[in-house]
């Protein structure tokens, strides 16, 4: 009889009654630098831009172009709007009137033909680019004073912006600090009535005919695009600046704050749905969200890199993390087809990492899920040369632990 099934459950609640994970081996959670070692996150392709920090990263909508915005370090020349192919990783252009903020930048958008770039300035106005040239093509004066974010619509015709305005002018301390323009003519379409403080996200519902809206006391406002009414108010439990993203079904609204995690709201009621797991999205500074092209996965880019999200459930599925010289992956993004994420560091260097192809050596027999099948067939193998996921040369109790700790992960092949 083979009694090492029998004993891979015993190791199992040794591990969890006596705490050997936590001695035995560093939660990669816990230590974002341990892919020295850790074989889970695969290998990135790494373009490095210069001594700068990377502030937003986009792909264009039909994949070809991959935007990446850079602030310069110490009056160097790599600031602007650096555009890549992605087939070729090749640097087409780089605009350095391209303006950027050394805070947050959530203000830059493709059109959704991929042909306009659109851009925000601090002095109130919204500039658009030829992706193909590189070449300015028109300025739109938006706000008063600065713009802090900037949309367009499904259908490509509009361009929502979120800025400050000079001052109040309503009694009641609102202002008309989102609004409405024509992409062509830069004439303004509408203005929406509500924010009593600066916006710093808008997002287009799939349909366009809704509108969210963020401002940094925390107040996120959903805006019927056809009336100016809007249909319902969120109020988020923190303030400060942070991001918003519709869902590419439209049915949920993602919304984060630096130090606050990340919510799940229902789009149609506004109700709060759930937030994703706290113990492990708020142990560092989040500073960007971004869907998955099917809605079922959301990616953070944090201090501790890139992490994947269970939209429905909330739950961790993985990391993708970067090397201990780059501090934060400050703006993280899905690829059009789902296969790629980007990553922006702030330390000038954008992490590419292949999704589809990667998979959890921890999931030893390749089902797809971190579960008791492989802690079996890793007991099995005690004492043998594979499968030695931490690579010290036999198949030992730790790496035992290490499937232990990865319970539940699921590969990320499974966001196409």
């Amino acid at each position: 009889m083979n009694i090492k099934p029998f004993l891979t459950i015993t190791v199992l609640f040794t591990i969890f009654a006596f705490g050997l994970s936590a001695y035995a081996v560093e939660s990669p959670l816990g230590n974002p630098y341990a892919q020295d070692w850790l074989e889970e996150y695969p290998e990135p392709v790494e373009i490095h831009i210069g001594a700068a920090r990377i502030n937003n990263v986009k792909y264009s909508p039909d994949g070809k172009f991959l935007a990446i915005v850079v602030v310069p370090h110490h009056h160097r020349t790599d600031g602007g709007l650096h555009l890549y192919n992605t087939q070729t990783l090749e640097k087409i252009y780089h605009i350095r009137e391209f303006e950027v903020s050394y805070g947050w930048n959530f203000a830059f958008a493709f059109s959704p033909d991929s042909k306009t770039i659109a851009n925000r300035n601090s002095d109130g106005n919204v500039s658009l680019w030829d992706t193909a040239t590189g070449t300015h093509r028109q300025t739109i004066k938006t706000h008063l004073l600065s713009v802090f974010s900037v949309e367009f619509s499904p259908d490509g015709k509009t361009i929502a912006s979120g800025g400050a305005e000079q001052t109040i002018t309503n009694p009641d301390g609102t202002d008309e600090n989102v609004r409405l323009w024509n992409a062509s003519t830069g004439e303004l379409l509408r203005s929406f009535l509500g924010h009593a403080s600066l916006v710093t996200s808008v997002s287009f519902s799939p349909d366009g005919r809704t509108l969210a809206s963020r401002s940094i006391d925390g107040i996120i406002y959903l805006w019927d695009t056809a009336t100016g009414t809007h249909k319902r108010k969120i109020t988020l439990k923190y303030q400060g600046i942070g991001d918003i993203a519709f869902s590419p079904n439209g049915e949920t609204i993602a919304s984060f704050g630096q130090w606050n995690g990340i919510q799940i709201w229902d789009a149609n009621t506004g109700d709060f749905l759930h937030g994703l797991n706290r113990e492990i999205s708020d142990t560092d500074a989040l500073f960007s969200i971004a869907f998955s092209p099917d809605g079922k996965t959301i990616a953070s880019g944090s201090g501790a890199g890139v992490r994947l999200w269970d939209v429905d459930s909330g739950s961790y599925l993985r990391s993708f993390l970067i090397p201990p010289r780059s501090l934060n992956i400050t703006s993280a993004v899905f690829s059009p087809d789902g296969k790629t994420i980007a990553g922006g560091s702030d330390h000038g260097t954008l992490y590419l990492w292949d999704i589809a192809s990667s998979q959890l050596p921890e999931d030893v027999n390749a089902d797809g899920v971190v579960n008791i099948l492989d802690l079996v067939i890793v007991a099995n193998a005690f004492g043998q040369v594979e499968p030695d996921l931490n690579d010290d040369g036999v198949v030992s109790i730790l790496d035992l632990t290490l499937v232990a700790s990865a319970f539940g992960n699921t590969v990320a092949s499974s966001v196409d």
